[in-house]
């Protein structure tokens, strides 16, 4: 009987030595850890992993473009500044243009009263502001319409601040000053013309007081 009993023990040794060689070198703790991990493995649900790395990618995703949007904002803005610019530029030069107004001297003034907005259609259009930003208005024939460059450059050309750099009569030849006088509202005034904008540059004392007008050519 005890000789029985002692040879199942010894096959019941062996058997576990054989399954604990299967392990190698690893130990009892490490085996321990193990098998912790490998429950923590099995409560994983599989639907709630390949959410989380969905989330992660869209996450990922999103902070990408992110950063591609925001220079693009910032590209776009710049080029909006640009061409809200040229819009006015353009309009503003051409109003000059077509009564004789110095754009060295006047374009500043204009531009800081207009600036360019969407109608409603969409189109960017020029705007003629006020002092704190507001549309302004112009009344003729009883009804109401927005007020234009033109009006804006005709305004100015009545204002005494301003009149000396549109043209007055009597023109000069061009290449330089000319040296004969017109007579204004304020009297007689040395007529400059306007080449290179140098003369302008170095009369601008005389434009300002009235002394001297200007002449485009």
């Amino acid at each position: 009987m005890l000789r029985s009993t002692l040879q199942t023990q010894k096959r019941d040794v062996q058997s576990l030595k054989d399954q604990l060689a299967l392990f190698g070198d690893v130990d009892a703790t490490t085996i321990q850890a193990d098998l912790v991990d490998l429950k923590k493995l099995r409560e994983l649900d599989p639907a709630s992993l390949a959410k989380e790395q969905a989330q992660s990618l869209v996450k990922q995703t999103e902070e990408k473009y992110e950063g591609i949007i925001t220079d693009l904002k910032v590209t776009n803005g710049k080029l909006t500044t640009t061409i809200s610019g040229l819009m006015v530029d353009t309009r503003a030069q051409e109003a000059l243009n077509s009564i004789g107004g110095a754009a060295t001297l006047l374009l500043p003034h204009i531009k800081s009263q207009c600036k360019v907005v969407a109608d409603d259609d969409g189109m960017a259009i020029v705007q003629v502001v006020d002092h704190n930003g507001n549309p302004r208005i112009a009344i003729a024939d009883g009804k109401t319409r927005d007020f234009t460059i033109e009006d804006l450059v005709a305004e100015m050309k009545n204002d005494p601040i301003y009149m000396p750099a549109f043209t007055a009569k009597g023109k000069g030849g061009p290449g330089g000053p000319s040296d004969h006088h017109t007579t204004t509202d304020d009297g007689e005034s040395r007529v400059i013309t306007d080449a290179g904008h140098k003369s302008i540059s170095d009369n601008l004392e005389d434009i300002a007081s009235g002394k001297a007008v200007v002449e485009a050519v």
